[in-house]
């Protein structure tokens, strides 16, 4: 079984169309999870009315990554896939995921294609050069036939395995919102394990740039401050050799644990 992790702080308009395409487009069994940061905007009532959903309503907003881990916490599955709210499914969506992660063991993440909804990709993994790949470009234009190991991969969807958690640790709480999903493909990394964009998995990114990204975490100003906040605490915590980074040459001043 695979638990789905949504996070949830006053998107339930957003909430309502990924639910019901997950509902439509996922044969794979699993167990979904909304964590919800004491949303306002009646997310909890609708919830709460929704049969197949395991809510977790936390007392004040806590952060994504701090969501993330409650449910992860609570889920039981082989697999954890970790969502924003604002995003749609697509068919094969999951198995896109899975297969690839059970595959291999090494493999501690996988992340989808992520296009907008107008078709340009928006999260196709990060080369270890530090460039994203295909950024912006028409995905029907861009082909890749088979999934490629990444330096980091978008958090607004990837999946984990939960065997893996007591190595490599859950998120870093530290980081309230953004560069959590980056953090923990680097401790991955750095403990040997792979990072996969898998291009058989798709899933729709309402993405929109203005607000830097993803729906979850308040109004442009305040997503630019925990944006300067997160990138502060990144680059305290790890440093880099000089020059491209080659794969497997991540250096760290720690395990990147809690």
């Amino acid at each position: 079984m695979v638990d789905i992790v949504i996070v949830n702080y006053n998107t339930c308009k957003l909430l309502k169309p990924l639910i019901e395409s997950i509902e439509e487009n996922t044969q794979i069994s699993y167990e979904l999870y909304v964590v919800d940061n004491n949303s306002t905007d009646g997310s909890t009532f609708w919830l709460r009315q929704k049969s197949g959903v395991n809510l977790i309503v936390l007392p004040r907003n806590m952060g994504y990554a701090y969501a993330c881990n409650r449910g992860i916490e609570n889920g039981i599955g082989e697999y954890i896939v970790l969502m924003n709210s604002d995003l749609l499914a697509t068919p094969g969506w999951l198995e896109g995921l899975l297969f690839p992660m059970e595959e291999d063991g090494k493999i501690a993440i996988c992340s989808p294609l992520l296009v907008d909804e107008k078709g340009k990709i928006v999260g196709a993994g990060t080369d270890y050069n530090f460039k994203m790949r295909a950024w912006g470009q028409s995905a029907a234009e861009i082909e890749f036939s088979e999934p490629l190991d990444s330096l980091s991969v978008s958090g607004a969807c990837f999946m984990l395995k939960r065997s893996l958690i007591p190595t490599i640790g859950y998120l870093d709480e530290r980081y309230f919102f953004y560069f959590e999903d980056l953090d923990y493909c680097f401790r991955a990394q750095y403990l040997g394990y792979r990072v996969l964009f898998c291009p058989g998995s798709q899933v729709i990114h309402f993405f929109d740039p203005a607000q830097v990204h993803g729906g979850s975490s308040g109004n442009r100003e305040t997503k630019q401050l925990y944006y300067r906040e997160s990138e502060k605490l990144f680059n305290q915590k790890w440093s880099y050799r000089e020059g491209v980074i080659e794969k497997n040459e991540i250096v760290s001043d720690n395990s990147g644990s809690q």
